[in-house]
């Protein structure tokens, strides 16, 4: 086991290049965008071992595989976090609906096991099952994870909302804020499906190919039911993916969505050539500049004040 700069604690893993240093796994660049993507949506989550507080918040969750019989998943999205997130299901033992728009697609991925778009790499599990017709989707169904881009949400949820049940437990994997409205997705299912549905948001530094091919992966899970999001952590945590909880919905889907702004001039500084001391800078300057602007807080500034500076040049 070590710890990456931010203090996350990588679990165990049975490939040893991972036991070597995070530097053996990762890109400079994709490193500098996970710290990033962590600093924005795991501030203010710790990393002790797991255990539920006195005061009741959960801090970090591990797998349980005696805590709940395998259900059936309806993931709603056949893009690459969807498809990532049903081979993650299938590969712990549950049934995977997966609901897609296009019939070749859905042709494909039953007969030839891979998304022709998607991750094609990867062969899915015979639990993964896609389909374009919601009713088929959620019947019998225990759980939905909601994988549509947020721009799309809107009429993706109207359009499965009457095969829901009223009771399911939902989980987010959408970053971003609707054009037009500002919604956040807490906002879009809060008004389209129902606040009476059990709702998390799975948000943090996740790349969906990695997820797909198992390499280590942090996320956290934001609930306002610590339960339910311990849920959830129980379900997805295995050996190469670990979860934590926070209760701060609108923080984690807030940084899931401006932290984007930082990682693409990340991706700037690296194709002009800037170096990696002006790429720290910008991801250093950047998450500061975030968390002023989210938390109302004064901006550092970039030198001290004029007085003093005029005392601290003053002759002895």
């Amino acid at each position: 086991m070590f710890k990456n700069p931010l203090g996350l604690v990588w679990f165990g893993t049975r490939r040893p290049a991972m036991a070597a240093g995070c530097r053996q796994i990762m890109k400079p660049r994709r490193a500098f965008i996970l710290a990033l993507n962590a600093a924005c949506t795991l501030a203010r989550v710790s990393t002790r071992p797991a255990v539920l507080s006195r005061a009741g918040s959960l801090i970090a969750m591990t797998r349980d595989p005696g805590a709940r019989e395998r259900g059936k998943f309806v993931v709603l999205g056949g893009g690459s976090f969807g498809c990532a997130m049903a081979l993650l299901l299938a590969r712990k033992g549950h049934r995977v609906d997966l609901l897609v728009r296009k019939p070749q697609v859905c042709d494909q991925i039953n007969e030839q096991r891979r998304n022709p778009l998607h991750l094609s790499e990867f062969e899915f599990p015979a639990l993964v099952r896609a389909t374009t017709d919601p009713a088929e989707a959620f019947a019998d169904a225990q759980y939905m994870c909601h994988a549509v881009p947020v721009q799309f949400s809107r009429a993706a949820l109207t359009e499965v909302k009457p095969h829901i049940a009223p009771d399911m437990p939902i989980l987010s994997l959408s970053k971003g804020i609707e054009q037009g409205s500002l919604s956040l997705m807490c906002d879009l299912l809060g008004n389209i499906v129902g606040d009476e549905h059990p709702m998390a948001f799975l948000s943090g530094p996740a790349f969906a190919r990695e997820i797909a091919a198992e390499l280590a992966t942090a996320v956290v899970i934001a609930s306002h039911t610590p339960g339910l999001a311990a849920e959830f952590g129980a379900i997805l945590s295995s050996d190469v993916f670990r979860c934590y909880y926070t209760p701060d919905v609108i923080g984690v889907e807030v940084g899931g969505a401006v932290k984007n702004v930082i990682a693409i001039a990340a991706g700037m500084c690296e194709g002009l050539g800037l170096g990696t001391n002006a790429m720290a800078a910008l991801v250093t300057r950047g998450c500061s500049e975030v968390r002023a602007r989210l938390l109302g807080r004064r901006r550092a500034r970039s030198c001290p004040p004029r007085a003093a500076r005029r005392r601290s040049h003053a002759p002895p």
